[in-house]
């Protein structure tokens, strides 16, 4: 009867590992062409965090074949999947996109996939830096962060 007790003790704490195991969320690796430390966090509101809802957000300045871009980099903490907008100044349209659970996600100057472009900012540059402060704090005073 004992043995019996260990053997079915045994088998849950199995069970329990593997299910924590299959429950940790997994992100991808920064890759060699951005490596992690050039991902700089977006500080997204007056305490310098860069988590919004549940999502870290990091930008990364780069040169692509259509001049310089801001690459922008979502790390979806969420176990469940979110949308979000966000607009670059009052005459832009609003974008959206959707990221799944626990999945990180880059722009990159060749990117193809739909999602993965509206990750690659080419933002109007005044010569003007009051300006480029206000749409600045415009466009991150308009992202938003829903669960999908």
């Amino acid at each position: 009867m004992k043995k019996k007790y260990c053997l079915i003790t045994v088998a849950i704490l199995t069970l329990c590992t593997f299910v924590s195991i299959a429950q940790t969320p997994i992100y991808k690796e920064a890759t060699l062409q951005r490596p992690a430390e050039l991902w700089e966090p977006v500080n997204l509101s007056d305490n310098e965090s860069n988590v919004l809802k549940g999502v870290k957000f990091y930008s990364h300045n780069s040169d692509c074949n259509t001049g310089k871009v801001t690459l922008v980099k979502l790390i979806n903490l969420n176990s469940y999947q979110v949308k979000i907008n966000y607009q670059i100044n009052p005459k832009s349209p609003i974008i959206d996109l959707v990221i799944p659970p626990a999945t990180s996600i880059e722009g990159s100057c060749s990117a193809t996939n739909e999602n993965l472009l509206k990750l690659v900012l080419t933002l109007p540059e005044s010569k003007i830096e009051a300006e480029n402060k206000e749409m600045k704090k415009f466009l991150l005073s308009h992202i938003t962060v829903s669960k999908q």
